[in-house]
């Protein structure tokens, strides 16, 4: 779980430069409310995203596909004073206009990042997450930002990992043949084979695609500059 942050402020930029951020303090504050912990639901999420077997302690899912998360309040939400929004960051200076910076503030629509309100409990609130089927994959810095009607703001900040989505049929990399997906998205081991018209052999291949995946597959993805 990542280190809660709770600002007091009403800065617009959260995520996009570590600087040091002025706290300002609340002389109304009955209503403000703070973030305390954010479930992201790795178990759940990561069956329904076909992604529970990676060996990376942050949430793994891919695009085009819902996924659940929870956010927990120290006091009970309400939402005739209480807002709820998200951001999604790549690299370190992110933007709108290249998909590398994403506010979610609404409901979805069909095919774009979007999020609702699936249920509240209290302080607890459960909400559905949309991801855009063509959004940049890597691993995005996530700030889930509760906001009440005097633009007091509590801010938590998570990491997740996106991935491409063979099972929705609207990303490009989809594939229609099960048998195809099983065997080269899901599966750790394979053959290949080598030699020549005359003599044709063949060795087991360990993919290792689920092992420390991060440091290896989104090795670029996380580079500093690649989103310059």
């Amino acid at each position: 779980m990542q280190e809660s942050v709770l600002l007091t402020t009403s800065y617009v930029t959260r995520l996009t430069k570590d600087i040091p951020v002025i706290i300002q303090p609340s002389t109304d504050g009955h209503d403000k409310i703070n973030i305390l912990e954010l479930n992201v639901r790795k178990h759940s999420n990561g069956k329904d995203h076909h992604t529970s077997d990676y060996e990376v302690k942050n949430l793994v899912v891919r695009r085009g596909q819902e996924f659940r998360i929870s956010v927990v309040f120290d006091k009970d939400f309400n939402k005739t004073i209480h807002t709820l929004s998200l951001e999604f960051q790549l690299g370190t200076n992110p933007v709108i206009s290249d998909g590398s910076l994403v506010e979610v503030t609404s409901s979805p629509v069909p095919g774009e990042w979007g999020m609702e309100i699936a249920k509240i409990d209290g302080s607890i609130v459960d909400l559905v997450v949309y991801s855009a089927f063509n959004c940049l994959i890597g691993k995005y810095k996530v700030a889930v930002i509760a906001t009440t009607e005097n633009m007091k703001e509590s801010v938590y900040k998570e990491e997740i990992y996106m991935l491409f989505n063979p099972w929705c049929k609207d990303d490009a990399v989809y594939m229609e043949d099960e048998y195809l997906r099983n065997e080269y998205v899901l599966e750790d081991f394979n053959e290949y084979y080598w030699g020549n018209a005359n003599q044709i052999g063949r060795s087991f291949w360990n993919q290792a695609q689920k092992q420390e995946f991060s440091e290896v597959a989104f090795s670029i993805f996380i580079s500093p500059d690649y989103y310059e």
